[in-house]
């Protein structure tokens, strides 16, 4: 079986007006067929690093980002790949500023952000982190971080991090079968973009468990020769 990332959209990039600026900064190779977004605002500055590349989404506020993908080939699961940033004060545990992935309207991963402590503030670097709705171990958000950014810096007062989502077992091979997908991107930064925010780049999806070229056209004369065998058998 095959894993492919997907390609297909029946919007062209150039039809997108406004959200093309969008599927640009999320390094997509394609267009979903479908997208919308509010609270996300593209940051054309200088890049974040680890794992960050050129411009990205940050949030203003709440960030909802809705993405549909349509006319998929037959699969059996779903991987993602994502970088995730903690932008300066993001507060899950105080404040409820939580980040949150769907697929098809069902929760895959929810899972809080914060700066740790600092000038007289706390929060916890990684808080409430769930997988399909149940509680899962922490360390394992801890151990996919690829930067750590020290505050005061050009980001904020707050230290931030970067976050390799892509690595995290509970976004690989995610049980999934239908043509459309829809995914939504959920990032809650209560306080807004000069305060705090949660920023995402650098989005992959792929198919998982896409049928071989080769074993279709293995599969394909094999079973039209044993539909021949049984006609005959049954006029003998």
């Amino acid at each position: 079986m095959l894993k492919k990332i997907i390609l297909a959209g029946a919007i062209a990039i150039t039809s997108l007006g406004a959200q093309a600026s969008i599927v640009s900064a999320l390094g997509l190779a394609s267009a979903p067929s479908s997208i919308s977004s509010s609270g996300w605002q593209e940051v054309s500055g200088p890049t974040l690093g680890g794992g960050f590349t050129g411009n990205y989404l940050r949030t203003n506020g709440t960030g909802i980002l809705n993405l549909t993908f349509s006319g998929l080939q037959a699969h059996t699961g779903i991987d993602l790949g994502l970088f995730v940033a903690q932008l300066n004060s993001l507060d899950p545990v105080r404040d409820g500023d939580i980040f949150d992935i769907e697929i098809d309207g069902q929760e895959v991963l929810r899972v809080g952000l914060g700066f740790g402590t600092e000038l007289g503030f706390s929060d916890p670097v990684v808080s409430n982190y769930f997988v399909n709705g149940v509680g899962a171990d922490e360390q394992l958000v801890h151990d996919v971080r690829t930067l750590t950014i020290p505050g005061p810096s050009t980001v904020g007062s707050f230290t931030s991090r970067v976050y390799n989502f892509g690595n995290l077992d509970a976004l690989q091979n995610i049980t999934h079968s239908a043509s459309t997908l829809s995914l939504k991107i959920t990032g809650v930064g209560g306080q807004g973009w000069s305060n705090e925010a949660y920023a995402i780049d650098n989005l992959s999806v792929s198919l998982v468990g896409v049928p071989e070229p080769s074993s279709l056209a293995f599969f394909l004369p094999a079973a039209l020769a044993l539909l021949g065998f049984r006609r005959r058998t049954m006029s003998a």
